[in-house]
Order: structure tokens, then sequence, then C-alpha cells
């Protein structure tokens, strides 16, 4: 996962925008669309990769994704002056490779795992996390000797380092459920008619937007507010640092826990983590990019396994892939709201402020949730 679509390529993004804008001359405004073409392309890749491994597997749909992501990433690399060729070949990258993402690895996960489930999602939510640890300083390193191209060609090498891990590790086909995993899960159909979906998909869409609106803007934030390009890249690492802490704590908890209760408290985290950028003070920093790593890391494990607990694991790469939209259409959509209200306002207050705002409403919407989950063991169906 560190090496596909959801790491390496998106942990890095933000590294891209000097470089591109001095090469092209391209605003912030307009770089601020790479999340949303990225998305577009997971929105209508994912239940199409979702539906193929619940049919092929897992193993053969990742091996084909890992290649054909890294060929797109290679393409990125001789894009010219086309804002409109950069969009089609960010979306392109999203689409062909969106099985490098979570959903594949997900799914072998929760069709293995039931006592430990959210440690076992913990622990493969951690390549992401390592990828935005070492990822954001080493391509800068690239970019700044041997250019931006160079530094994207890099992401398309690194992605095929997947290929023998998938092959040797990933089984060929879903070989049944751990012993004692439940046979009773939703069907698509069902899914769409409860508002538990709803709601709980409308709250993950708030999150991606508040969580992601910062993580791409906050290199360009933090050089404005007067530290170095290289003390900003730093603190983008101590972010993928502090999301590594957040899914294996979150993926241990959530074993043992309420599982929408610790939800809105992930919800509460990221508030208070954008509350602090929205009034920022340089000492304040550490404290900001600490809360909002381990609320966005807690996150990735918090989605599959609410999936899974409340929807159960029959056609789960699809199920996923249909509460995955709602997270990506917030992450493609949050750097465009915090990139507009900064051109609007001149500075990234206001915009982290209402970023903050946004996490409140969807911690409130998780609680009401609650209040809903007693009718799904009644309306569920056997596998």
């Amino acid at each position: 996962m560190g090496l596909g679509i959801g790491g390496l390529f998106l942990s890095t993004a933000g590294v891209f925008i000097d470089p591109l804008t001095h090469a092209f001359g391209w605003s912030r405004v307009q770089l601020s669309a790479w999340p949303l073409c990225m998305t577009a392309g997971l929105m209508l890749g994912m239940p199409i990769v979702g539906r193929l491994a619940d049919v092929f597997g897992v193993r053969s749909v990742s091996l084909v994704s890992i290649f054909v992501f890294a060929a797109c990433v290679t393409g990125f690399g001789f894009v010219g002056g086309s804002i409109w060729a950069l969009y089609a070949v960010i979306f392109a990258c999203a689409f062909l490779g969106v099985g490098t993402g979570g959903v594949l690895y997900s799914k072998a996960v929760v069709s293995r795992f039931r006592a430990r489930r959210g440690l076992a999602l913990g622990v493969i939510a951690t390549g992401p996390s390592v990828a935005t640890i070492f990822g954001p300083k080493l391509l800068q390193l690239i970019v700044d000797d041997e250019g931006w191209r160079f530094g994207i060609w890099f992401i398309a090498w690194a992605a095929l380092i997947a290929l023998p891990l998938a092959y040797f590790f990933l089984p060929p086909r879903d070989t049944g459920l751990a012993q004692g995993v439940s046979l009773r899960a939703y069907r698509l159909a069902e899914v769409a008619r409860s508002p538990f979906f709803w709601i709980l998909g409308t709250s993950f869409f708030l999150f991606g937007m508040a969580s992601a609106g910062l993580g791409f803007h906050l290199i360009p934030f933090l050089s404005e507010n007067g530290l170095t390009r290289s003390h900003a890249v730093e603190y983008a690492g101590l972010l993928g640092l502090a999301s590594f802490v957040g899914r294996m704590a979150v993926g241990f908890a959530l074993d043992r826990v309420s599982v929408l209760k610790f939800g809105a408290l992930l919800f509460l985290v990221l508030c208070a983590g954008l509350m602090l950028f929205a009034g920022f003070r340089a000492q304040w920093a550490l404290s900001a990019v600490l809360l909002v790593g381990l609320a966005y890391g807690g996150e990735f494990d918090f989605m599959p396994y609410c999936v899974a607990h409340f929807f159960g694991r029959k056609s789960f790469g699809a199920l996923y892939a249909y509460f995955y939209w709602f997270a990506s259409a917030g992450v493609a959509s949050g750097p465009l709201l915090v990139g507009y209200v900064r051109g609007a306002t001149g500075a990234y207050d206001s915009a982290f402020g209402l970023s903050a705002g946004l996490a409140f409403v969807g911690g409130g919407l998780i609680l009401f949730a609650q209040r809903l989950t007693p009718a799904l063991s009644t309306t569920s169906v056997d596998a």
C-alpha cells in the first residue's frame, strides 16, 4: 500500500507543487485539482476493482494494477505545459492503479481475521504512513538534485517493488473465512436503503474533506508562516509518523472498544488539530501535526473495520468501494476548498477553521449513527 496510489504518490504531491508552478506557471488553485482528478479515477475504478477481487481473488487483480499503475506514473513524467494533460494523467494513474490501494489488501485481511481484525488492518495500513514519513524528504532531495520529472519516475520505479511481494504473499483466491467469522452480510441493494449507510458515508466524506485540505497544503502553509521549505518537509514526514502510530493504536483499540464512539473521538482529535492550525503559532506546529496525524491514521483503520463489523464480509470489496466513494469525494474537494478560501482571503486561517468545523459535524454524525445500529442486526441476510 505504501508504494501505491494512496502511498508514495499521494503523500509526496505537495513536493511537486512549487516545481510545477515554476516550470509551467500553474497556480496553486489549479494544482489543488490534483486530488480531485485522482479521486475521480478512484471513484470510478474502485467498484470495478472491488468486484473483480470478489470474483477473481486479490492477487491477480493486484499484480495487474501494480504494473499498469507504474506505467501510468511513468507517463506523468512526460507531461508538458498543458494543465489538462496533467489532469488526464493523474486521472489515469488513479483509475488504472486503484488496485494498488487499500480496498484489495483490506479485503484480504477481513477474509481471514475476526478476533484481531482491527490490529491486522492497522498493520497493513502502516504502509502509507511509512511513505508519508520518508517519502516527502526523499522526494524533495531527488527533485532538488534531478528535477521534478526524475522524482515522478522514481515513484513509478518504486511501485514495481510491490510486484514480487504481491505474487508471493497474497493468496491466489479467497479460500474462505477465518474460523469463527460470521457468514451474515448485507447485499448492495439493502445497503443503499439503510439510513445508517448514508449517515456513516457522509461522516467519511466530511473527514476526508477536513483532513485532505491540510495534508495537501501543509508544506506551502508552513513555508508561508516562516519555516524553510526543508523544515516544512520535515513536518510533513512527522505527520506520517503520527499517522503510523495512529493506525497501529487505533487498530489495536477497535478490537476492544465501542466502534462508533471511538470513531467520534477520532473526529474530535482531528478538529482540535485543525483549530491549532487555524490560529497558528510556530510553537503549536508540533502539537497540531501530531493531532492531525493521529486522527488521519486512525481513520484508515476505522472505515474498513466499520464496513466489516456492521455489514459483514460478503462482497466486501464492492461494499468498501462504495464507502470509499464518500471519503474520496471529501479528499478531492478538501484541497480545492482550502485553496479557494486561501485565495479569497490571502491566508489559511479561515480555511482551516472551516475544516475544523467539518470535522466536528462529522463526529456528531458518527454519534447519531450509533442510534441506528440495532436495526442492522435484524435486517442482515446470509452471505
